[in-house]
């Protein structure tokens, strides 16, 4: 089988290592995989992380060119109702010019627009690729796409196939939008963070130099909340008289401010940016506990990566019951309540019990994301699409 993966970017993040983990398992099982990335600018070193008989291909198609991302303007614009026909209009035509002169003429069995982003879905959706099938990921659940643009529905109704990571109201989305006739599969993200090598080295240099340390992996952007989480280890080292390193692993656009938000909140002496790191599981194998302060997620597959090394998890309440549940496996605080996730982080780092207790079932919860498992269920969509 003749699988296109499609990206809108290639840099360091959730949606791209996971992508990347999907190509190595099925690479694995003999399918031929070829990438294409649409905004090459966005491109760093993870591309090298793809498999070296993997052929990338840079095809360029900008968001602004997607006329699905302008329902907003007719959603927000009392003038929008009158200009969006017209706008949608000239950009199918341009489409139609711009895919005449891009399209490659390798033929896949399947193309899929991994990212869930309008650009790539439009991609995959408007046959920029010779397809027999095509199907989407939406790393989240499907109602939480819904809201945010209007077009999103009109491009699933094109591609049909969708995997979803919950399926938190779906069946209300379903109910209420009967004309959506979807094939929808839930699939959780696979994680082999397990499966990489481990430098005991780098891991004991950061336990010698940071002690029993909290951490938090993500992009330092306005979406992961970087400062409830600064704000919550303020708070406990104010009211408990308590207090321990807190390590960020990752980069992005708020990385001064940030900065300078920890030196205003007194956190500045043990707060680490530690940029990127290429191979992560050094330090959740380092950490003590991992605290996650997201306003919005699908799946964050770093609480799924972090429990299977056994580190307990805090976390704001941002789509992470399929992995925590009510607090089972995980304490799950409200989304900006920096009180709440410091309560929580407080309480399993002072009681060695409940710390045993989170630890274990945040292993055992892990299992359920081992990539053999996940690999049969992907196989059998695939196999089974419209």
């Amino acid at each position: 089988m003749k699988i296109a993966f499609v990206f809108d970017s290639m840099f360091y993040g959730g949606i791209q290592r996971v992508g990347i983990d999907y190509i190595h398992l099925l690479k694995s099982r003999g399918y031929e995989v070829d990438v294409y990335i649409l905004n090459p600018k966005k491109t760093d070193e993870i591309v090298n992380e793809l498999p070296e008989d993997c052929e990338i291909k840079n095809m360029p198609l900008p968001l602004a060119l997607c006329p699905e991302a302008y329902w907003r303007v007719a959603k927000q614009y009392w003038w929008g109702k009158y200009a969006f026909p017209i706008i949608f209009l000239l950009l199918r035509i341009i489409l139609f010019g711009y895919k005449c002169i891009i399209t490659p003429r390798r033929k896949y069995d399947v193309a899929i627009a991994f990212s869930g982003h309008l650009n790539d879905l439009s991609f995959v959706a408007y046959d920029f690729l010779k397809a027999k099938k095509k199907c989407c990921w939406l790393h989240g659940g499907l109602y939480s796409y819904m809201v945010i643009v209007p077009g999103f529905e009109r491009l699933y109704m094109k591609i049909k196939n969708l995997v979803v990571l919950t399926d938190v109201c779906q069946k209300e989305v379903l109910f209420f939008n009967k004309f959506l006739h979807l094939n929808i599969e839930k699939i959780y993200n696979p994680s082999f963070i397990r499966q990489k090598p481990l430098n005991e080295q780098k891991i004991s240099e950061l336990r010698d130099k940071y002690g029993d340390f909290v951490l938090m992996v993500a992009r330092l952007s306005p979406q992961k909340n970087h400062k409830s989480l600064i704000k919550a280890m303020a708070y406990i080292r104010e009211k408990y008289h308590y207090s321990c390193n807190l390590l960020m692993v990752g980069e992005g656009e708020l990385e001064e401010e940030l900065k300078i938000f920890a030196v205003e909140n007194g956190m500045a002496d043990v707060c680490f940016f530690e940029g990127n790191q290429p191979e992560p599981q050094n330090y959740y194998a380092a950490a003590h506990l991992f605290a996650f302060s997201s306003f919005s997620e699908g799946l964050p597959t770093v609480l799924i990566e972090a429990g299977s090394f056994g580190l307990p998890l805090v976390s704001s309440d941002t789509s992470v019951r399929e992995i925590l549940g009510n607090s089972e496996y995980g304490l799950v605080s409200p989304i900006d309540d920096f009180e709440a996730l410091g309560e929580n982080i407080y309480r399993i780092l002072s009681d060695k019990e409940m710390y045993r207790k989170y630890s274990d079932l945040a292993l055992e919860k892990s299992k359920q994301f081992v990539p053999e498992v996940i690999l049969e269920r992907v196989e059998a969509f695939l196999l089974n699409l419209y």
